[in-house]
């Protein structure tokens, strides 16, 4: 998820500050519901690209990313 604003470069702003499902400015669960409603039953992956979360334990991080999914999708 991105913020509202792109900070820097889209590449950067992709790359470097990255957020959380349902921490930015996309509508995640209404994606979700749009490919449930065209019949995707598939699995949901989590990208964690971010420099923010880059200092934390991978531990921390995995349980966040499964969090926020499960509250969006």
């Amino acid at each position: 998820m991105r913020r509202p604003r792109v900070i820097g470069t889209l590449f950067e702003d992709t790359v470097d500050r990255r957020l959380f499902c349902g921490e930015g400015a996309f509508d995640l669960t209404g994606l979700g519901q749009v490919l449930r409603d065209l019949g995707f039953d598939g699995p949901w992956g989590v990208e964690i690209l971010s420099t923010s979360t880059g200092y934390c334990p991978w531990t921390r991080r995995f349980k966040q990313a499964a969090d926020t999914r499960a509250t969006v999708l």
